[in-house]
């Protein structure tokens, strides 16, 4: 699935960059890249559908595939208590971390560039200040929540 392939792609860049990877930074990421790719080449990178939910762009399609990967045991998902709730942080496995190191997934190149370009603008970033760039989106302005986005 091409999803799992971007997600994978997305893990592995951020690996030396954040010293957790959760959710709502990797929805955001995506939700970023697409937004980026459809202004200049007129489609998104995913064809995940984004929904405006409490806390910006939403899509249960990245949460799903997420579950996934760690259902494969491709990724880890090292979830954690906070004071609101769980949180989880997403690390490729060691063997998927050798084969990607190695190999990394088949992604468009145009696409590749889109995502490297948003991993290396917003990937380090404290998470609130993303939410702010987020938020501060088109399609979030001339939204409200439970409208669909991108």
């Amino acid at each position: 699935m091409e999803l799992e392939k971007i997600i994978i792609y997305i893990l592995y860049k951020l690996k030396n960059i954040r010293p957790t990877i959760g959710r709502t930074r990797i929805v955001k990421l995506l939700y970023l890249s697409d937004l980026i790719s459809s202004a200049r080449a007129g489609e998104k990178i995913t064809k995940v559908k984004y929904q405006y939910y409490f806390y910006g762009p939403y899509s249960n399609d990245i949460i799903e595939t997420l579950d996934t990967l760690v259902h494969k045991e491709v990724v880890r998902d090292y979830a954690f208590p906070t004071n609101s709730g769980i949180a989880h942080d997403y690390r490729l496995s060691d063997e998927m971390w050798e084969k990607v190191n190695k190999n990394p997934p088949e992604i468009d190149k145009k696409q590749k560039e889109i995502i490297d370009e948003v991993i290396k603008k917003y990937g380090a970033i404290r998470l609130d200040k993303l939410l702010d760039i987020v938020y501060s989106t088109r399609p979030m302005k001339e939204h409200a929540p439970g409208d669909a986005l991108l």
